[in-house]
């Protein structure tokens, strides 16, 4: 089960809640279940938390060049979580329990299993509800887990936990780790609220009741999903789409190598710094009025300009 919502709207509290439900007194074994919270904070490396709670739709279009392998190791980061969540739930329905090598023991699904273990979770037994806890802002980042839960056959939930953007940054100034404002006000402008009916989704609050939220789990519980829905033009269009981001990326950082050989030549040529803050400026300027332009450009459009013409138009843009 997906936990979705702005940083500070009261998701970890909501997994801790659960949690502490876990061992409700339902006569009917169908519905009782079993607990693991699994929160993306706490599977990102220190060095990586800053980024993680702030992806690179969220950032300033002028992110300095060296922060490209930042992010690029976080996305790696959450691929890593998805997979250790597939692995661990294959494991999970098979029935049985395997140790994971000890060659791996610095691997996402290592932890997992030691978060089973914290909470006297036997893995193979019994309904087992993984809660998903991070952001989710984007409803790619959701559709991820869905297909997961389609393709092995397991139930899939999500709950997105309501928050206004004033509570949210009243209770973010409250965490012992607490973001930027600008982070928070900028994912509540672009957070895509779940609309769709592969979603299955309900709502929740700080300060509600939770038992609506307990029916909700133990009727997806009886609800596991089936790998023979056809998908086909959806799965076409994410692989299109794909294909554009890795293109957009590739463009995207070829254009930061010319802002930064911009920098440098001019640093060469001994001008001022006010100076040097002009050429900063339009060198980013450029660079994301051409990204502009190639994000509502056509897949063919990028790669021919990715070929022969993505230097000859950031230097255009920069003699305007």
């Amino acid at each position: 089960m997906l936990l979705m919502g702005l940083p500070g709207s009261g998701k970890t509290t909501l997994c801790r809640k659960l949690f502490e439900s876990r061992t409700n007194t339902c006569s009917d074994h169908a519905k009782q279940f079993s607990v693991i919270h699994i929160c993306y904070d706490d599977m990102m490396p220190d060095k990586l938390l800053q980024p993680a709670m702030s992806p690179a739709s969220t950032l300033p279009n002028d992110i300095p060049l060296e922060q490209a392998t930042s992010e690029l190791e976080w996305k790696k980061t959450r691929r890593d979580v998805l997979q250790a969540v597939r692995a661990f739930l294959i494991n999970h329905t098979k029935h049985e329990y395997e140790e994971p090598d000890e060659s791996d023991k610095n691997d996402m699904l290592v932890k997992f299993h030691e978060l089973a273990r914290q909470r006297n979770v036997k893995v193979g037994c019994g309904n087992l509800v993984l809660l998903i806890d991070d952001n989710m802002f984007y409803r790619s980042m959701r559709y991820e887990y869905y297909q997961l839960a389609r393709q092995l056959e397991v139930s899939f939930a999500s709950v997105y936990v309501q928050c206004s953007v004033d509570d949210a940054l009243r209770n973010n100034k409250q965490r012992s780790l607490s973001l930027p404002d600008s982070i928070i006000t900028g994912m509540a402008a672009r957070i895509e609220i779940p609309a769709e009916s592969w979603e299955n989704w309900v709502s929740w609050k700080l300060g509600e009741d939770i038992s609506g939220v307990l029916e909700f789990i133990s009727q997806a519980l009886c609800q596991p999903l089936h790998d023979h829905v056809a998908e086909a033009d959806r799965v076409k269009q994410l692989s299109q789409q794909e294909s554009i981001n890795s293109l957009l990326q590739q463009a995207d950082t070829r254009l930061r190598a010319m802002v930064s050989e911009v920098m440098k030549c001019a640093k060469q040529t001994g001008v001022s710094k006010i100076e040097m803050r002009n050429y900063a400026a339009r060198a980013n300027a450029s660079r994301t009025r051409v990204m502009d332009a190639l994000r509502q450009a056509a897949s063919s459009d990028i790669s021919l300009l990715l070929s022969v013409g993505l230097q000859e138009e950031f230097d255009k843009h920069m003699t305007e």
